[in-house]
């Protein structure tokens, strides 16, 4: 019989979770999983990791927003208060917050993330490229500025939109990264720059489509 650990436990929710938010499932089936995969890495971080880390982290979010992201978990815990009460509708919002809360403990506590994982960190950094500061290593003016322009667009569409947008960034991500990670290797390898690799893809890319 098959042995799950705290942390296996942990990472299949997640992933479970990721898989069923951009397959545009069931928000609060979501929000109940992720939450807690998010619970079990945050009793694990206390006793196995700095939990300076956590509770600055956890510092940083203001108490609104602490008590709107646990509010539904609280709701459905203590079923034997307001037994009558409604629970208003999970937000898109709710859900990536507690799924970012959760990879980036699953990272400190096993030092990577699986490859699901890479997916939503990479679509959550993308769309918020400017605002968290992400450094630019492509030298291509005209391309920063048509990623840039495109980001733009994705911000401004209604939020199922922006759930069908991200959902087609998500499946192309898992099927290009380990191939693209290859190449990126192979390529540094070689003192290609960032550059080197982008132009590379987006000669290819148009080979592709033409």
């Amino acid at each position: 019989m098959e042995k799950i650990s705290k942390i296996d436990a942990a990472r299949r929710q997640i992933d479970t979770a990721i898989d069923l938010y951009f397959s545009n499932g069931d928000l609060l089936s979501i929000y109940s999983i992720s939450f807690s995969a998010h619970q079990i890495l945050n009793d694990i971080y206390r006793h196995h990791q700095d939990y300076d880390f956590l509770r600055t982290l956890t510092d940083k979010l203001p108490p609104d927003f602490r008590r709107y992201l646990a509010g539904p978990a609280n709701f459905l815990k203590h079923a034997d208060r307001d037994h009558d009460a409604y629970l208003p509708e999970i937000s898109y919002v709710q859900i990536e917050a507690v799924l970012c809360v959760a990879t980036i403990l699953y990272r400190r506590i096993t030092g990577d993330l699986t490859l699901k994982m890479k997916g939503f960190d990479f679509i959550l950094e993308e769309l918020a490229y400017e605002e968290i500061g992400i450094e630019e290593i492509d030298t291509n003016i005209d391309r920063i500025k048509e990623y840039a322009a495109h980001r733009n667009r994705l911000k401004n569409l209604p939020a199922a939109e922006l759930l069908a947008e991200k959902s087609k960034m998500y499946r192309g991500f898992l099927e290009a990264f380990p191939r693209l990670e290859s190449l990126q290797e192979k390529m540094a390898e070689e003192g290609k720059s960032a550059t080197d690799i982008l132009d590379m893809l987006e000669d290819l890319k148009g080979r592709r489509d033409s």
